[in-house]
């Protein structure tokens, strides 16, 4: 199965013109790539969502990398519920010098075996995963550079 654009300009259509997306027998789809070799190949740049907060929030499938500023205040920044979205990232980053951020999880899950994970240092991240019961962590960043 092809896609692309037409002539006309429409948006996405059956390839009648410059090939846009691939879906191939595998099922592996190429965007911009007529050839993919993985399930998922884009031959070009690509954004995810960035988010500012400056505020407490629960985190939901609207967020992906979130900066926090606890200038104002401690802040919290509570995972969603693991459960039902294995595999779902979140990077979450405290941007200011002052306060500290805590990453908490929902009900009685853990962030690699604990309740919650403070950010307490200028710049610090901590990328999560879901597992589908928890929350792992899978990369962090504790100290300056």
């Amino acid at each position: 199965l092809e896609f692309g654009n037409n002539d006309a300009g429409a948006e996405v259509a059956i390839y009648a013109g410059t090939e846009v997306v691939r879906i191939d027998e595998n099922t592996y789809v190429g965007l911009g790539e007529t050839n993919p070799n993985s399930k998922l190949e884009i031959n070009g740049s690509f954004a995810r969502k960035f988010t500012a907060l400056s505020a407490d929030a629960t985190l939901d499938a609207t967020h992906v990398m979130v900066t926090v500023d606890a200038s104002g205040a401690t802040r919290t920044i509570t995972l969603p519920p693991a459960v039902g979205i294995k595999g779902r990232k979140y990077n979450v980053k405290k941007i200011d010098a002052t306060n500290n951020v805590t990453v908490a999880c929902n009900g009685a899950e853990t962030i690699d075996g604990i309740a919650t994970k403070v950010l307490d240092v200028q710049y610090e991240y901590v990328v999560v995963v879901s597992n589908g019961t928890n929350w792992y962590i899978i990369e962090q960043r504790e100290s300056t550079w």
